[in-house]
């Protein structure tokens, strides 16, 4: 048996699940109420429909998507000891969203640990990171991982770049430690954060420094602005090193590549790396869905097909701090 945390480690993603909600939003639909061209959010940020809430909470839509991943990995909820939470949305703040869903699952297990990681839209490489470690350490079996966006309530229709980005989504995914007789592991895993770049900030409170939970606070000081160019300067500048630093592997070995799903910005300047054909996008249909970004474009490259297992994948990101991960793995 593999132990230790020299890389590989033993790490599968066992199960994935989604949820989308209900209500598709055309990019037509916003071009009229912001008053754009038709074509436009097409045209800018490569995004052709999103997905808003209609009545759907945090907590249900994680759910669903934890009940599709636990039933793809073959288990049953009581089989998961560690719930990690990487959404950038909550019902409330208190008790942690993972403790909500943890109750919308209905595991009334005090075995169960939960806990969140906030990195913002990388959250869901961290976990991924974190989960290797725990398990390679064997401290968990089953950990489900939690990611989801609503942002649909907080659009501002003033701001036509964020608002015509924005959508709503939630992903799960089951890790398990890989038995030594498959292939699927963690090959390796590096973040890099540069304080000195913190005004650079992708999704952005208008309020500034302003205490979120001053009496105070208006809607527009909460709603979202994204500075995409400002995020393209700083990711040229700090990712130019990063992919040598990451990779122990040649990158014509690399079967898929998972950018950000932010922008197109992010899948743009991967294509200046790899051949188009191997870069997994999915903004076009769900738009910039956050930290559920990452996931989701696993989520469908599993489902259509376009990887199996054994196959090399590497996810990379960009994030507002400024901060650049990747993971690569064997699915």
């Amino acid at each position: 048996m593999r132990t230790g945390y020299e890389y590989p480690l033993p790490l599968k993603i066992a199960g994935l699940g989604s949820y989308l909600p209900k209500r598709v939003v055309p990019s037509s639909e916003i071009e009229e109420k912001c008053s754009l061209e038709s074509g436009w959010c097409k045209r800018k940020q490569g995004i052709s429909e999103r997905r808003w809430i209609v009545d759907e909470t945090v907590s249900f839509m994680c759910g669903r998507a934890a009940e599709e991943a636990i039933k793809d990995a073959g288990m049953a909820a009581r089989d998961i000891d560690l719930i990690l939470n990487t959404s950038n949305s909550f019902d409330c703040v208190v008790p942690d969203q993972s403790i909500q869903v943890m109750n919308e699952l209905k595991i009334h297990n005090s075995n169960v640990t939960c806990m969140s990681i906030n990195c913002g839209c990388l959250s869901c490489l961290a976990a991924l990171d974190i989960g290797a470690s725990l398990l390679a350490a064997g401290r968990y079996r089953n950990i489900l991982v939690l990611s989801c966006l609503v942002s649909s309530p907080g659009i501002n229709y003033n701001d036509p770049v964020s608002c015509s980005m924005l959508g709503d989504a939630a992903v799960a995914m089951v890790l398990t430690r890989s038995p030594d007789t498959e292939k699927s592991c963690l090959h390796a895993a590096r973040m890099e954060t540069y304080s000195q770049a913190t005004g650079v900030k992708g999704f952005t409170g208008k309020n500034g420094k302003k205490n979120l939970f001053s009496k105070d606070i208006l809607f527009d000081d909460l709603s979202f602005e994204f500075d995409s160019q400002s995020m393209q300067t700083e990711g040229m500048k700090y990712n130019k090193n990063f992919l040598s630093k990451l990779l122990p592997v040649k990158r014509n070995q690399i079967k898929l590549i998972i950018p950000n799903q932010s922008t197109r910005i992010a899948s743009d300047m991967m294509k200046l790396l790899f051949p188009s054909n191997k870069i997994m996008t999915v903004i076009d249909r769900f738009g910039n869905i956050g930290a559920a970004g990452h996931p989701m474009a696993l989520y469908e490259a599993a489902r259509n097909g376009v990887i199996s297992r054994g196959d090399l994948v590497l996810l990379h990101g960009m994030g507002a701090g400024f901060s650049i991960y990747g993971i690569l793995l064997t699915y």
